[in-house]
């Protein structure tokens, strides 16, 4: 019907979802997969039927993430061994909302978002990415505005925002730095 999402024979909305099951040996993958089908979604908070959920007629991937939307809400997927889930992102404005870079940073008119996780102290207007000058490191990892810097969805506490910035040096034990402390694979105090 539309991505992995079908009408069952009974006329339910279900959508089709591979599960890792068992390590196989001398496989490629060194896994097999069962494919199972699923009627409900179930996140934890909801658990109801998709049909009362999702829109599957407005429903859409954004961008070739693990982001979707329908005319309603903005939705998430989350991968894991048993096929994964597919998550609201709570406060997220589907008419607005876009992936914002490599590394699963997104926004929408009125806020920032990691993986699905509403970054609350970040202003969407003062947002800056922070590309690593590693160019062989294809993710962001690091954003920041003027008063905050997140790593991923960690908020840097007592990091200066005004003079975080990314470094690269040889032999560097640190990838990010600003007036106070190092940041990356060794912490220091300056």
């Amino acid at each position: 019907m539309k991505y992995d999402f079908y009408h069952s024979r009974s006329g339910k909305l279900c959508e089709r979802k591979l599960a890792m099951a068992r390590a196989r040996r001398k496989s490629a993958c060194n896994c097999e997969f069962i494919v199972y089908y699923d009627s409900t979604f179930s996140d934890g908070t909801i658990d109801r039927p998709f049909e009362e959920i999702v829109d599957i007629n407005s429903y859409e991937v954004i961008d070739s993430t693990d982001y979707f939307r329908d005319r309603n809400n903005v939705y998430h997927f989350l991968a894991n061994s048993d096929g994964g889930n597919l998550v609201i992102v709570e406060g997220a404005d589907a008419a607005t909302f876009k992936r914002l870079c490599e590394g699963g940073y997104s926004v929408d008119r009125n806020s920032v978002f990691y993986e699905g996780k509403k970054l609350d102290s970040l202003d969407v207007n003062k947002l800056q990415i922070l590309y690593s000058p590693d160019t062989a490191k294809h993710y962001v990892e690091y954003v920041k505005d003027d008063k905050v810097v997140y790593h991923y969805d960690d908020k840097l506490e007592g990091a200066d925002a005004k003079t975080f910035r990314l470094v690269k040096g040889k032999g560097q034990e640190w990838e990010a730095e600003d007036k106070y402390k190092r940041y990356g694979l060794v912490l220091e105090e300056e």
